[in-house]
């Protein structure tokens, strides 16, 4: 399933019969400061500002 966070759409795509997906909860909690977050979100924004300010992109969605 393709979804669209944007537009809150969805699209079905087909996959092999021969593929499997497992969701799993481990129940372990965790916080988004150990996960490298605020780092990969600092850098999400840096290159979103190139791409404004170059190509007039406001998210890296927008430039596919």
């Amino acid at each position: 399933m393709w979804i669209d966070c944007r537009t809150n759409s969805f699209e079905l795509i087909p996959i092999g019969s021969d593929i499997v997906i497992v969701a799993v909860n481990t129940c372990i909690k965790r916080e988004l400061a150990s996960l490298k977050y605020n780092v990969r979100r600092t850098e999400y924004e840096e290159i979103v500002a190139i791409l404004k300010s170059r190509f007039g992109r406001n998210s890296l969605r927008e430039s596919r």
